[in-house]
Formats: structure tokens, C-alpha cells, sequence
């Protein structure tokens, strides 16, 4: 297994899209797309949520899926990250890259 690193960019998607960590695609409205990432990088939830057992999600918890962090296989890779987010049409906002190891 390889190991990827605590380094990260969050990603903040405009209103309407989620990511939807079980497909691993970004989802509006019924429609899905699954960015292509180089080897390495992986998408997950900014802050992983339980889905409702009834009903649709409340709108904090719509606002929180739209935070979403890229890992990073090493800070190399940084620049690259940016500019390929920043590529996205559903992306609001990017921030980092950031790395909470000590």
C-alpha cells in the first residue's frame, strides 16, 4: 500500500455540488463527475458525515459537503494540485496546501 502523506488542499465546491465519498464523484442535481487525479492523490470528505436516515441532508450539512480536501502523495505535488482544482468548473475556492504533521 503506498503511503500518501498529511499534506492537503481544501477545496470548497460551488453551491449545489457535493462529493459524494462512496462513488468518489462530485455530484448536483443528479448529475456525477468523476475528476481524474494523478496517480497518488485521493478525494475525501472535508468532514465525513452520516447520511440522514430519512429525508434529505439540512442545509448545514449541505453547506458542510461542499468541503472537500485533496491528499497529496508529497508536497512536490502541490503546484500541480492547485492548478488542476483551480481547472475545475465546480470549484468555488481553493486553499493550500497544508500539512498538520508537527
Amino acid at each position: 500500500m503506498e503511503s500518501i502523506s498529511t499534506e492537503f488542499i481544501v477545496i470548497k465546491l460551488k453551491s449545489g455540488w457535493a462529493f459524494d465519498a462512496a462513488s468518489g464523484t462530485i455530484k448536483r442535481q443528479g448529475r456525477a463527475v468523476s475528476p481524474e487525479l494523478p496517480q497518488g492523490m485521493e478525494l475525501v470528505p472535508a468532514l465525513p458525515l452520516a447520511r440522514p436516515k430519512r429525508g434529505r441532508p439540512t442545509p448545514a450539512e449541505r453547506e458542510l459537503e461542499r468541503f472537500v480536501h485533496l491528499r497529496l502523495p508529497d508536497a512536490a505535488a502541490a503546484a500541480a494540485a492547485l492548478a488542476l482544482v483551480r481547472s475545475w468548473p465546480f470549484v468555488e475556492r481553493v486553499d493550500g496546501p497544508f500539512n498538520p504533521a508537527p
